[in-house]
């Protein structure tokens, strides 16, 4: 359905998908972040928690991971295939900086490794190829979008962990506290990132406009079937 429509309608299709991608991910990026070691010592035990460093870089990894679909799947759509060398030298990449960065860091320069791999490949290269056939738009725009909706995250985040503070626990059960900290962090994350995305008059029209989509298919759904 999209190849039907113009390069601006398509564009704009895709920001709006991409927005609300960034703000989702932001989400789990976040929660990974904080709820990570909590889970892993109630899990296996303290001596297998990761320093807060390592567990940073595995969350803008996975970030990488999820933010890169609305782009993978706009290039699909439009049948772009040209750059199929491309995941060999997010390969090569990935193992060279791996191994020159383990022997200098240890486990978190593997991590790095793919972080560098995934920022030339996935959030470079990528981009470029779509903005260039696809849309027919500026580059710069996308770090424009990309940065302008980080900082709107980085606000949450510090709105997020004071709120945090005050959030105590004095079960007895740590299953219970686990439990209990994960509803807890994922109520307040969420509460607050929305707040926050919600401020910009783009997020808010396109938040709405999808929910009145999907709520417009249930509605839909529950008449043929009844």
């Amino acid at each position: 359905m999209i190849i039907e429509k113009t390069e601006k309608e398509v564009y704009k299709i895709w920001k709006e998908i991409y927005v609300l991608m960034l703000c989702v991910t932001a989400i789990f990026g976040f929660l990974f972040y904080k709820l990570a070691n909590p889970f892993v010592a109630v899990w296996v035990g303290e001596d297998l928690v990761l320093g807060l460093p390592i567990v940073f870089a595995i969350s803008i990894n996975t970030m990488f991971r999820i933010i890169k679909n609305p782009i993978d799947k706009f290039k699909e759509a439009y049948g772009i295939f040209g750059d199929v060398y491309a995941p060999i030298i997010e390969a090569i990449i990935n193992l060279v900086f791996s191994i020159v960065l383990a022997m200098k860091f240890g486990l978190i320069g593997i991590v790095i490794g793919t972080i560098v791999s995934n920022t030339c490949i996935t959030f470079i290269w990528k981009p470029y190829v779509i903005f260039k056939q696809v849309f027919k738009e500026k580059f710069i725009k996308f770090f424009i979008i990309t940065g302008k909706y980080m900082g709107v995250a980085l606000v949450a985040v510090v709105i997020s962990c004071f709120v945090m503070g005050f959030a105590e626990f004095s079960f007895t059960n740590k299953y219970v506290d686990l439990v209990m900290l994960f509803v807890v962090y994922g109520i307040i994350t969420a509460v607050v990132f929305m707040a926050c995305f919600m401020c910009d008059k783009f997020f808010r029209d396109t938040f709405k406009k999808y929910v009145n989509i999907i709520l417009g298919m249930i509605k839909k759904k529950k008449k043929i079937e009844g």
